[in-house]
């Protein structure tokens, strides 16, 4: 937990709003002993783990690509 707790929860959060799910972190930096979550709606949730495991399966090279296709020529 801590900072990167939160910075991770954010990156998810960011991930899944690229692929046009709306997601929510719920968590607070203030108390540590507070775990972050992400939150989506129900119907959302297996599309959201499907771009999770897309995500971590592709590793930082996949991550990298993906920004590269978002920059402007």
């Amino acid at each position: 937990m801590g900072p990167s707790a939160e910075m991770e929860a954010t990156n998810i959060q960011q991930l899944l709003q690229a692929s046009g799910i709306d997601a929510f972190v719920n968590g607070f930096s203030q108390i540590p002993s507070v775990e972050f979550e992400i939150l989506v709606a129900r119907e959302n949730v297996e599309k959201a783990r499907q771009v999770i495991a897309e995500a971590l399966a592709s590793g930082p090279s996949g991550a990298e690509e993906a920004e590269r296709d978002t920059e402007l020529p």
